[in-house]
């Protein structure tokens, strides 16, 4: 679990990005653990889900960059391992 980054980078925007988040059965996710997606580039369709069962709250379906400071350039998540669920924070 030592993943916290997924910085996507590329020449032009993303039209689909599915991300799973981390935890496998031999190394669940942490209590606590922070995940942070960044990308330079926009993406039309984002699909995140969670390991082994674990469920998001509040998982987006856009990451739209424009310049407007308030829509930021990614989303963080922290795992709460008592209730198996990942919280986005931002």
């Amino acid at each position: 679990n030592p993943i916290n980054f997924l910085i996507l980078d590329g020449p032009v925007g993303f039209t689909a990005v599915n991300i799973t988040l981390p935890g496998t059965s031999t190394q669940p996710a942490l209590n606590g653990q922070q995940f942070h997606l960044v990308s330079s580039k926009s993406i039309m369709t984002l699909l995140i889900s969670g390991a082994l069962g674990t469920s998001i709250t509040n998982a987006p379906t856009q990451l739209i960059l424009s310049s407007t400071p308030s829509n930021g350039i990614g989303f963080d998540f922290i795992y709460d391992s008592t209730i198996s669920t990942w919280f986005r924070v931002q």
